[in-house]
């Protein structure tokens, strides 16, 4: 799973249908769901142009943390308009 969306990089670049792709999920220990969200130019792109640290509220009742983690992501305002591929 992805999430695809039109973003602007760090450097200022409007990056069209970038890539955006959670890993490393884990649950920390405080409880929350923390993971990468790495942004690639194209799904092919191998190094991300950029790389945020995230914390999901954690539930216990879902085992799929990674799932917890694209929902948490595509709740948040910047992704609202983000497509899944």
């Amino acid at each position: 799973m992805a999430l695809q969306l039109t973003t602007t990089s760090p450097s200022g670049e409007v990056v069209t249908d970038a890539v955006h792709r959670v890993s490393d999920v884990c649950v920390a220990f405080n409880k929350n769901v923390r993971f990468l969200l790495n942004s690639y130019a194209t799904e092919e792109e191998v190094n991300p142009f950029e790389m945020h640290t995230l914390n999901a509220p954690y539930d216990a009742t879902n085992k799929d943390l990674e799932q917890q983690a694209y929902a948490y992501v595509k709740s948040l305002s910047n992704f609202a308009d983000a497509v899944e591929i």
